[in-house]
């Protein structure tokens, strides 16, 4: 799976974020982008705000145990 963060400064407001998370989630189910993406062999899922943030978080938690494994964690 591909994942897609967007990023803003931490000061944005949540409509403004929700608003987004919106626009990108209209993408994800817009007709002709599932069967370009499907196309490829993949399939969009979009996620709320709060699903987003949970699986950013949950990416790093994993990229930092990989890292402290292979010993480079904090070079």
């Amino acid at each position: 799976a591909a994942h897609m963060y967007v990023f803003a400064n931490a000061n944005i407001s949540d409509a403004y974020a929700q608003a987004i998370n919106d626009a990108l989630v209209a993408v994800a189910a817009d007709a002709e982008y599932v069967s370009e993406c499907e196309a490829m062999g993949g399939a969009p899922l979009a996620y709320s705000l709060e699903e987003a943030q949970a699986d950013f978080d949950a990416t790093v938690d994993t990229c930092k145990s990989v890292a402290e494994a292979l010993g480079i964690l904090g070079i």
